[in-house]
């Protein structure tokens, strides 16, 4: 082999240099136009990536605050059934009312005061104890309530001065009397500290950026740098959000420069005005980050490959050189050229491998709660939706376990968010922990909130599961000392079965769940819920 190879070299030798100079070219080109491909699939791959994780955060900012704005709304419709059950009217009500009032304000999370009008705008109810008088008829909100007159609208103000450097909403709802005349309204202005903290809680990386708009572009809340965007108006020719609005979509990716900066970034834009609300304005959410710091490792990764690419055509070339010149020494100098090409492609398959394993952890990232490290709520409705259809294949069972921590805004008040960050770490552990099955999920759907997927599990041993989930969870014995339940952190869970039917059944079998927990914490909480029937998803 080795006189073969000898043979070879001398034949090499006694060849044509421009074929020699040929060939290397066109094997330097090749080797270039992978590398380019390679990074250019990278490249997609990072952008996808970024793409799929913003949208994550947006969404689970989203689904809080429909949550909060559906709890605004009920709140206006309990206070217009407890008023018309009063025949008395609002002056007999006048003390159950304001006590109401404030009960509102500690309970709903976001909301700084709530305030009841007559039908000339005078105040008669106020959770706001320096706020019990006056009249608030000149109010642009006001006055349109008054003029419009509509039941069943969620009425949004425009964003408007809190103070020095905070801005707010307040939403509106109309009130009849017992002939459905027109009788006054109720008025709830939003918390820009306690929603402030719901953006915050999204992020994953210092340059991400995230904020909340009215409808006609104006920024009300913003983190972080807040002073510097507050009260923009993003409703320019150009900007981000006009293009959003322009799409006619509800959720929108775009590139291109922020208006408050002029930095190049990644933004993903999602419009709040959910139909069973019926609000008058929309909001909207983005959240965005810094393509610059994006990019930041794949560039350095590139500029790296460039360099080596370089090295190895500098090496070729010199040793092409080097052959012609001493060609009594072209079979050393040609196999000292083929172990530098070897170890060269040795370190690209290295870098290579590191990369696509950086890659495959990213991807992982966008299904994982980054601070539980278990199942996010995109991965949780994904799994939901695949285990509804394999089990309507196989005639078996699906149970859904919803579970919320009771008096959670009150224990991040009384320790602080990094021991509310470290409960829920515990407490997710404890439920990854208690699920055996390789096929049963435990995710962190938002906030407090947690989900277990149970496949082939009926209702009894779905409940059975949910009990034992609450046991361990009260067991741990982490001190609340805000809770009403009990002296450590507790959770209240809802849980709730099915036999697969129609395709799009498990959207009513999540329902159930959620009902089932919200009947829980109206019982009193710490304890497991269910309707003990299952639902009928045939029809």
């Amino acid at each position: 082999m080795l006189n073969n190879y000898d043979h070879t070299l001398k034949k090499l030798q006694h060849g044509s240099r421009r074929l020699e100079l040929l060939l290397l070219s066109a094997g330097l080109l090749l080797l270039g136009v992978i590398i380019l491909a390679w990074q250019t699939g990278e490249e997609r791959a990072i952008r996808t990536g970024e793409y799929s994780r913003l949208s994550t955060q947006s969404g689970i900012i989203y689904h809080d605050l429909r949550r909060q704005l559906m709890s605004i709304r009920a709140s206006h419709y309990n206070l217009q059934a407890e008023l018309l059950s009063e025949p008395a009217g609002f002056v007999r009500a006048r003390p159950f009312i304001d006590k109401r009032l404030r009960a509102f304000v500690q309970t709903i999370v976001g909301v700084r005061a709530t305030i009841l009008l007559d039908a000339d705008g005078h105040i008669l109810a106020s959770s706001d104890p320096d706020q019990q008088r006056g009249s608030l008829a000149d109010n642009e909100l006001v006055q349109r309530v008054m003029q419009e007159r509509q039941t069943g609208i969620l009425y949004v103000s425009k964003p408007y001065q809190l103070t020095d450097n905070l801005l707010t909403i307040t939403l509106a709802s109309a009130l009849t009397d017992e002939q459905g005349g027109f009788a006054g309204m109720v008025l709830t202005e939003l918390s820009p500290l306690e929603i402030g903290i719901l953006l915050d809680s999204v992020f994953y990386a210092d340059d991400m950026q995230a904020n909340i708009a009215h409808a006609d572009g104006t920024i009300f809340l913003a983190e972080p740098n807040a002073q510097t965007v507050l009260g923009l108006n993003l409703s320019r020719t150009g900007t981000l959000f006009t293009r959003h609005q322009l799409s006619g979509r509800k959720i929108s990716v775009q590139e291109g420069l922020l208006l408050s900066s002029g930095e190049k970034s990644m933004m993903v834009q999602q419009t709040i005005m959910p139909s069973e609300l019926n609000i008058s304005d929309a909001l909207v959410v983005s959240i965005s980050r810094n393509y610059d710091a994006i990019f930041a490792k794949f560039r350095h990764d590139r500029l790296m490959i460039a360099l080596l690419y370089l090295l190895l055509v500098c090496v070729s070339l010199c040793a092409m050189r080097l052959w012609r010149r001493k060609s009594k020494q072209v079979f050393r100098e040609l196999r000292r050229a083929q172990q530098e090409t070897v170890a060269s492609n040795a370190l690209l398959l290295r870098l290579n491998r590191q990369l696509e394993q950086q890659t495959e952890n990213m991807r992982s990232l966008a299904f994982l709660d980054e601070l539980t490290g278990i199942a996010n709520r995109r991965h949780f409705n994904r799994s939901l939706e695949a285990e509804w259809r394999r089990c309507q294949r196989e005639g078996q069972p699906l149970s859904v376990i919803m579970m919320d921590v009771d008096y959670f805004k009150q224990f991040n008040d009384l320790y602080g968010h990094q021991h509310g960050d470290d409960g829920l770490v515990c407490i997710a552990t404890s439920l990854k922990n208690s699920l055996t099955r390789s096929h049963d999920l435990v995710a962190r759907i938002g906030g407090e909130e947690f989900a277990c997927l149970l496949p082939n599990t009926p209702l009894r041993g779905a409940l059975a599961k949910a009990e034992r989930i609450r046991a361990e969870i009260e067991a741990l014995a982490l001190p609340h000392a805000g809770s009403l339940v009990g002296p450590v952190v507790t959770i209240s869970a809802g849980v709730a079965s099915a036999m697969p039917g129609s395709p799009a059944g498990y959207l009513d079998l999540l329902q159930a769940a959620d009902e089932a927990l919200y009947q829980s914490k109206k019982l009193g909480r710490n304890r497991v819920y269910s309707q003990l029937s299952a639902i009928d998803t045939e029809n």
